[in-house]
């Protein structure tokens, strides 16, 4: 992919005020216009009655949101873009507008404003707020791992797609907070049981997730922090998602080993994760969000294919397979433990 240089003040400008349009995003969610907008196309008047918001302030908004083209205007209405009609509605198969709301909006937005006391931070960074941390607080938890869930679930269906686990009957999610991913191949594979290892503030809530699926005979948890506990053995499929981009880089080798030794003979590995290119240019999404796990966890590295596969082969696995799994933010790594 190639990346243009910026030419112009504007350009510089759009990166600059990206964070106005994020919030225009955020309080649309909040105020449910695209949740409007999807019953019917609506006069300002209209949608200034119904979100409670005044007239003036109400086109204000809109006009924002019809500038970075969430919102389309025509003959004097508005109505949703094909974008926000297929995402930011409830009860649409693709929503995903309460991991935006929530998390997004309410946790990393403001959490961004520590970005630059990280960066600026000596090389021990241990004072700073962990992962660990942060899930300790039960109602930060709740709010993030509610939210998390709502995100995971369409990343979850594709991986499910993607990977095929015929004939693997045990599998280890490690760091697998809600159970998106869990539930998701449970229902997938009838023979599968699986086993999640996080936070106990995360897996309370989990654990009501997984007891509306009525897999609770299938899926269960094991609270604790997976970087400072062992792990239950025989597994014959490990996986992690979203977990090696948020852990210290000097952490890689040792989960990567950790997981081998619980897997059974040719086991598979499974990563999915925020991957940048190996030259390190981009995708911009995976590169920012990259940028995000600094304020959790700062002695993290940006991961790549090809410096994960060195590590992989290092801990004695084989790559098999991998490829994008988000378009532009995620991929998927799925290796065999050698001999």
């Amino acid at each position: 992919m190639t990346i243009n240089p910026l030419q112009n003040a504007e350009d510089i400008n759009r990166i600059a005020f990206g964070y106005m349009a994020s919030k225009a995003l955020f309080s649309a969610l909040e105020f449910n216009v695209f949740s409007i907008l999807a019953e019917n196309p609506c006069t300002l008047r209209a949608i200034a009655e119904k979100t409670g918001i005044t007239e003036n302030r109400a086109e204000i908004l809109l006009t924002a949101l019809v500038s970075v083209g969430l919102v389309v205007k025509k003959s004097g209405k508005y109505c949703n873009s094909s974008a926000s009609d297929n995402y930011l509605v409830p009860g649409r198969k693709g929503f995903f507008g309460d991991y935006l709301r929530m998390q997004i909006a309410r946790q990393m937005y403001p959490s961004m404003q520590r970005l630059d006391s990280v960066l600026a931070s000596e090389e021990d960074a241990s004072h700073l707020c962990s992962y660990s941390d942060w899930m300790s607080d039960p109602e930060q938890a709740e709010i993030f791992s509610r939210s998390q869930h709502i995100g995971s679930l369409g990343p979850a269906a594709v991986f499910g797609k993607r990977v095929d686990l015929t004939g693997c009957k045990r599998l280890l999610d490690v760091g697998g907070g809600t159970g998106a991913f869990c539930i998701t191949l449970c229902r997938q594979y009838p023979e599968l049981q699986a086993t999640i290892i996080d936070f106990p503030n995360v897996t309370k809530v989990g654990s009501e997730f997984v007891a509306r699926a009525g897999l609770s005979d299938r899926i269960v948890f094991l609270d604790a922090d997976v970087l400072d506990n062992s792990w239950p053995d025989n597994q014959e499929a490990v996986l992690m998602s979203y977990f090696v981009s948020a852990i210290p880089a000097k952490q890689i080798s040792k989960i990567l080993k950790m997981a081998r030794q619980v897997l059974t003979q040719e086991g598979l590995l499974l990563i999915h994760d925020f991957m940048v290119n190996d030259d390190f240019t981009g995708p911009m999404l995976s590169a920012l969000w990259a940028l995000q796990h600094l304020l959790f966890s700062p002695e993290t590295m940006s991961l790549s294919p090809g410096r994960l596969n060195k590590k992989l082969d290092e801990a004695g696995f084989s790559v098999l397979d991998g490829g994008t799994l988000i378009p532009g933010m995620t991929r998927f790594l799925v290796a065999k433990k050698r001999a």
